[in-house]
């Protein structure tokens, strides 16, 4: 999630910490196994595949699989196994070029050798809080959707002034490097 990395602590003897490049808090497979959980949950206030009209549609990275990954290393540390590994912080500055993800971080396959941009941000302009949440994917398909032609007058003001080879604010494609 943007801005995590304040919130980031050391690993320990009881913790062990795991960030993951181009995930996001939920995704795609959260939203399909989890939705009716989230509707009677959160009501009117909850997320649809056309929240954020005309913004990416939802991350569908493989994001599960680190989660089933990491409950399993838990379940054999909590039966006093072998502690989970470590795993590597994202980097808060420095960029893929190739996708403008974070470096560093667990590295899925589908952000290793990429078809398409998955990131845990996206554009929630007319969108409710959960919206964000779930991130965004956007196909390699030349810039043929409708948020790729997104202008910068539209586009949300970013946190933090973009680094070299950093997202675009409010795009999930790279930014061009001169």
């Amino acid at each position: 999630m943007p801005g995590a990395a304040t919130a980031r602590q050391p690993d320990t003897g009881s913790v062990v910490h795991w960030e993951l490049a181009g995930t996001a808090h939920g995704d795609q497979w959260a939203f399909d196994l989890g939705n009716a959980t989230v509707q009677n949950s959160a009501g009117s206030a909850a997320p649809s595949p056309g929240c954020a009209a005309g913004s990416a549609p939802f991350n569908d990275g493989p994001g599960h699989w680190a989660m089933n990954s990491a409950l399993r290393h838990l379940a054999t540390w909590a039966r006093g196994g072998a502690r989970p590994p470590s795993g590597q912080p994202l980097s808060t500055v420095l960029r893929d070029p190739a996708t403008g993800l974070a470096t560093g971080g667990v590295r899925l396959p589908d952000v290793t050798v990429p078809t398409r941009t998955l990131t845990g941000s996206r554009d929630t302009t007319g969108s409710g809080v959960f919206c964000g949440l779930y991130g965004a994917r956007d196909p390699w398909n030349g810039d043929a959707d409708a948020w790729d032609r997104t202008t910068t007058a539209t586009r949300p003001t970013p946190i933090s002034p973009p680094p070299r080879n950093r997202c675009s604010p409010g795009s999930t494609r790279p930014t061009p490097t001169t």
